[in-house]
């Protein structure tokens, strides 16, 4: 029989939303751990496992019917409770708070004040801190970098080297990808899809089914939206909009409340501004700047 790591001390507790919490003593050098060691608080021995090198140290609590197991480490004033479960090689510490369903794995780090509840998964590398919430049915994956006040929730995912920060807010069935960095008070919604070295920021809404992608850029209101594509290094801008089947591409520029829907295509050098609309099938190439009345 293997021998145990931990033990709960009897006279050494805490409660926690009416529940008595065991400070845990090790029995054993593993890991960072030193024989005689004191770490968190536990409810119970399934809150933690006797194998691997998991451990729950400083004021850490796990309660609940959560579960931290193989290498993880949760540190600081964390709190792992409800079904949530911890492993791998996965870090949670600070003030963070893991609950009710949500699954941390594959070396994923979570710290500062983040809120991880619902039915999220974050694994991979994936990083998120300070006051980011992560809630519902959102997967954060990759290398991935979330901090400040961003949320992702509803079904959104979130997968690669995508940095998102600030205020922003990803949520629906939406997707960033790849290199992708959103971040301001933007918005990303709906199906759409960012992905790519795309940049989203400032306030720019993405939504519906619209997809923003290469080195495009989208930002100070712009707003994408519908079936709409935006790619290569095109930029919308200052209350520049795209949507319908619309596309927006090579070095083209759409702002100052310049709009493009319908079939339309800006391509090459194309810029459309200054209250211009251009619909239908109509196609804006090279070194042209449409200026013209509104349709």
């Amino acid at each position: 029989m293997v021998k145990k790591k931990y033990e709960l001390l009897p006279n050494d507790t805490i409660e926690v939303s009416g529940v008595v919490l065991h400070r845990i003593k090790a029995l054993k050098d593993f890991g960072k751990v030193k024989q005689g060691d004191l770490g968190g608080y536990v409810q119970s021995e399934l809150n933690l496992s006797q194998e691997g090198e998991s451990w729950v140290f400083d004021n850490a609590k796990v309660y609940d019917n959560a579960q931290v197991s193989e290498d993880a480490q949760i540190s600081g004033t964390a709190q792992i409770h409800g079904n949530a479960q911890v492993f791998g090689w996965s870090v949670v510490s600070c003030n963070a708070k893991i609950y009710d369903n949500v699954i941390i794995c594959r070396g994923a780090k979570v710290y500062g004040n983040v809120k991880v509840f619902g039915n999220a998964v974050i694994r991979g590398n994936a990083e998120l801190f300070d006051y980011v919430k992560v809630y519902g049915n959102a997967l954060v994956t990759g290398s991935s970098s979330i901090s400040d006040y961003a949320e992702i929730f509803g079904n959104a995912c979130v997968n690669g080297s995508v940095k998102i920060k600030h205020h922003t807010k990803v949520y629906g069935n939406s997707s960033i990808l790849e290199c992708a960095i959103v971040h301001g008070y933007a918005k990303i919604y709906g199906n759409a899809e960012i992905s790519g070295s795309a940049e989203v920021y400032d306030s720019a809404e993405v939504y519906g089914y619209a997809r923003v992608f290469g080195k495009a850029l989208v930002h100070n209101k712009a707003k994408i939206h519908g079936y709409a594509h935006v790619y290569d290094n095109a930029q919308v801008f200052e209350n520049g909009e795209v949507y319908g089947y619309a596309r927006v591409f090579g070095d083209s520029l759409v702002f100052h409340n310049g709009v493009v829907f319908g079939y339309a295509q800006v391509l090459g050098h194309g810029v459309v501004c200054w209250d211009s609309r251009i619909g239908k099938n109509e196609r804006i190439v090279g070194e042209v700047t449409y200026e013209s009345k509104k349709v």
